[in-house]
C-alpha cells in the first residue's frame, strides 16, 4: 500500500541556511512531514538524514546521528541540535542507546505506538493503548484523499503535552500513546526564529 500523501501547497523558503538542526529518521512518513514541514517554514534550518537498512534499532539511529554531528563539528559548522525520530514502545535494547544520546546531546522524539499517533493528534484527542493498525484506521477517519495539517500544530502540540502529563501521573512515560514529536517541531521553530532574527509568523 503507497504510504500516505501529506499534499500541501509548496511555499519557497525566503533565504536560505546553514543546517541548524539534524534530524535522523527511518520511516518516509516522518520524512514527508518534516520536509513539510519545513516548506511551510519558509527556511530550511535543517537537515534530515535517512537511515535506510531495515528495521533500525535506536542504537542505529543514534550512532548514525553521532557520526553526522562529528563530522560537521571537524567542519567547523557544528549542528546546534541533532534529533532522531523513532517509533515504538521503550525497551531493554533501547537503554544503551538513550544513554548514549544524552551523553553526547542528541535528543529522542519517539513517538507511540507509532508516528502515525502524532498525525492524528492534528485532528482529535487519542488517549487509549492502539497497536500501529488500529491507530491508522483510526486516521483513515480524518483523510479527505490527503491530510491536511496546516493551522493544526499548536493544537497537536497541546495534546500531546497532554498525554505526556497524563502518563507523568500514572508513572507510566512513553508509554501508549505517547509522542514528543511536538518537541522537535518547536525546536525547527526557535530555530528559524534564531537564523531570521525575528519570531516566526508562520503557521502550521
Amino acid at each position: 500500500m503507497q504510504r500516505d500523501r501529506i499534499d500541501l501547497k509548496r511555499r519557497k523558503p525566503a533565504r536560505s541556511s546553514k543546517d541548524l538542526v539534524l534530524v535522523v529518521h527511518s520511516q518516509e512518513v516522518e520524512a514527508e512531514y518534516l520536509r513539510w514541514v519545513l516548506r511551510e517554514l519558509g527556511t530550511y534550518p535543517a537537515r534530515l538524514l535517512a537511515v535506510e537498512e531495515p528495521g533500525p534499532s535506536l542504537l542505529d539511529l543514534v550512532s548514525a546521528a553521532l557520526e553526522a554531528k562529528r563530522s560537521e563539528a571537524k567542519k567547523g559548522s557544528p549542528f546546534d541540535e541533532v534529533w532522531c525520530v523513532v517509533d515504538g514502545p521503550l525497551v531493554v535494547a533501547d537503554e544503551e542507546a538513550a544513554t548514549r544520546a544524552r551523553r553526547f546531546d542528541i535528543k529522542i522524539a519517539r513517538s507511540n505506538p507509532s508516528f502515525d499517533l502524532w498525525l492524528l493528534l492534528h485532528f482529535t484527542d487519542h488517549e487509549l493503548p492502539t497497536e500501529p493498525a488500529e491507530l491508522r484506521e483510526v486516521l483513515e477517519q480524518f483523510r479527505d484523499g490527503v491530510l491536511n495539517l496546516r493551522g493544526l500544530y499548536d493544537a497537536a502540540a497541546r495534546r500531546a503535552a497532554d498525554l505526556r502529563q497524563l502518563h507523568l501521573g500514572r508513572g507510566t512515560q512513553e508509554g501508549n500513546p505517547t509522542t514528543n514529536i511536538d518537541e522537535l517541531v518547536g525546536s525547527l521553530l526557535e530555530s528559524m526564529r534564531k537564523f531570521t532574527g525575528e519570531v516566526a509568523t508562520r503557521k502550521l
